[in-house]
C-alpha cells in the first residue's frame, strides 16, 4: 500500500475522532416533572422570575446571570404583558411566579475551558423550579431541571450550562401557555 493511502486513512480517522469529540461533548438540558402543571398558563398576564440557593458557595454572579437570561428569554416569547425579576408585592392577581432554587452547580470558567479544553470537564447546574400562583401562593407545578455545558474543547463554561437550564425553564412555560 502506498504512503498516500495511509495518509488518507489517517486524515479520515482524525476527522471522525474530531467529529465524535464535538458531538459527544455537546451540552444538554432536561427537566423532570415532580408535580407537573395540571392547568395552562394563559390566565396569567405577568410573570416574575427569581433564583436563589441554599448552597454554601457564593454563586451570586450565576444567580444574577440566570435571572437576566430568563427574563430576556421570557420577554422574547411575548406570552406575557409584563415580565420582571423578583416577587410580586401588590396587585398579584393574574401573576405567575417562577422560582428557581439552585440545588447544585459545578462551575467551569471560560479561561479553564480555553486553556484546558475538554480536560476542564463539563459545567452543570441543577435547580428545582416552582410555578406559583402569586395571589394565593399555591404551587401549581414543580420541576427538577438540569443544564450541562458539555465537556469538549468547544463547549462553554458555567454560563453555557445556565443557558441550557434557562432554555428548560422557558420551554416549560411555553409548552403550558398556548396563545
Amino acid at each position: 500500500m502506498s504512503h498516500s493511502g495511509n495518509i488518507g486513512k489517517a486524515v479520515l480517522a482524525s476527522l471522525v475522532i474530531t467529529c465524535c469529540a464535538i458531538v459527544m461533548g455537546c451540552g444538554y438540558s432536561r427537566n423532570f416533572p415532580v408535580e407537573p402543571l395540571q392547568q395552562n398558563l394563559t390566565a396569567y398576564k405577568q410573570v416574575f422570575f427569581s433564583a436563589q440557593t441554599g448552597l454554601a458557595e457564593d454563586i451570586s454572579d450565576q444567580i444574577k446571570y440566570m435571572e437576566e437570561r430568563t427574563l430576556k428569554k421570557l420577554n422574547g416569547t411575548k406570552l406575557f404583558q409584563e415580565t420582571a425579576i423578583g416577587d410580586c408585592q401588590v396587585n398579584c392577581n393574574g401573576v405567575l411566579l417562577v422560582k428557581a432554587e439552585i440545588t447544585d452547580i459545578k462551575k467551569v470558567s471560560e479561561g479553564a475551558r480555553f486553556f484546558l479544553g475538554m480536560f476542564a470537564g463539563s459545567a452543570w447546574i441543577k435547580a428545582k423550579v416552582s410555578l406559583v400562583e402569586a395571589s394565593t401562593a399555591r404551587v401549581i407545578g414543580t420541576y427538577d431541571i438540569e443544564g450541562n455545558s458539555g465537556s469538549s474543547g468547544f463547549s462553554g463554561g458555567t454560563n453555557s450550562a445556565i443557558n441550557k437550564a434557562v432554555d428548560e425553564i422557558v420551554k416549560i412555560v411555553k409548552e403550558n401557555c398556548p396563545r
